[in-house]
C-alpha cells in the first residue's frame, strides 16, 4: 500500500500539497479519479479520490477511514547527536521503522553535536512512517539536556544506556508493557555527575550485552529490543 502524509484531514476533504504532491503527480502520475490511501500520522488511515489536481495543490475526496489504536508500550529515547549526522539520521528511519514513539536529541557534557537540522530530521521521520506502513509518526522535540529530560519524565521506567560496572541487563530489568525512557549517550559515554544525578532521580544504567556499540546502533538497539520483549 503506497501511503502518503497530510497532516490535516477534514472528515470529508484532504489537500496535497509541497512533495506529496510532487510525488503522487509527477513521480506516480497519479490524476483525477485515482484512489489513494493517506494517514494523518495520528492513527488515521484514509481512502480517498483525487477530485482536482492543480500546479500547487490535489483536493481529495474521503471515501472511507479506518483509526488504529496505539499499541503499548511507548517508547521514548533520548539519545546524543554523533559528530557524523548521516549517521543518525540512519537511526532516526530505523527507529521510526521499528515503532518509537518520542525522540528527544540529548545533550551531553560529552556531546559530539548540540544541533541539527530539525526540518530535514521530520522529513525522514515521515519518510519512514509511510515506507514501514506506520500510522503514528513520532514526537520529535528540540535537543533537551539530561536533567530536563528526566524532569519531565519524572515516574516513567528510565534508563540510562551504559558500560558502566553497575550496569544491569537491559531485559532482566524492564517490565513488558511498560512505558519507557532510554536515554543513549555519547561515544565517551555519561559523566560520573550525569550518572549520579540519574541515580537520584531513581534512573537505572542498563547495558544492551558486553559488546560496544555506536551511538546511533544503540538507540536502533534500544527500540529494537523494547519491542522484541513486548512481542507475544
Amino acid at each position: 500500500m503506497e501511503l502518503f502524509y497530510i497532516p490535516d484531514i477534514l472528515h470529508s476533504e484532504a489537500i496535497l500539497k509541497g512533495e506529496e504532491l510532487h510525488h503522487i503527480t509527477r513521480v506516480l502520475r497519479k490524476g483525477l479519479g485515482d484512489a489513494i490511501h493517506v494517514t494523518d500520522g495520528q492513527g488515521g488511515c484514509y481512502q480517498g479520490v483525487i477530485v482536482q489536481a492543480g500546479k500547487h495543490e490535489a483536493r481529495v475526496r474521503i471515501t472511507d477511514h479506518q483509526f488504529a489504536a496505539r499499541t503499548s508500550p511507548r517508547i521514548t529515547i533520548a539519545t546524543a547527536l554523533t559528530k557524523n549526522m548521516k549517521r543518525m539520521e540512519w537511526a532516526f528511519e530505523k527507529m521510526t521503522e521499528l515503532g518509537v514513539h518520542r525522540v528527544v536529541p540529548l545533550i551531553c557534557a560529552r556531546s559530539e553535536r548540540l544541533k541539527m537540522n530539525r526540518a530535514r530530521v521530520q522529513k525522514i521521520l515521515i519518510s519512514a512512517m509511510k515506507q514501514s506502513e506506520r500510522l503514528f509518526l513520532p514526537e520529535l522535540t528540540a535537543p533537551q539536556l539530561v536533567k530536563q529530560v528526566m524532569a519531565s519524565h519524572e515516574g516513567a521506567a528510565g534508563y540510562l544506556a551504559t558500560r558502566s560496572p553497575e550496569s544491569v541487563p537491559l531485559g532482566a530489568h524492564y517490565k513488558a508493557g511498560s512505558d519507557v525512557v532510554i536515554l543513549i549517550g555519547p561515544e565517551g559515554d555519561f559523566t560520573e555527575e550525569e550518572m549520579e544525578s540519574a541515580r537520584k532521580a531513581g534512573w537505572t544504567p542498563v547495558h544492551f550485552g558486553s559488546q560496544r556499540l555506536r551511538t546511533e546502533t544503540a538507540a536502533v538497539f534500544a527500540v529494537a529490543a523494547i519491542a522484541a520483549l513486548n512481542t507475544v
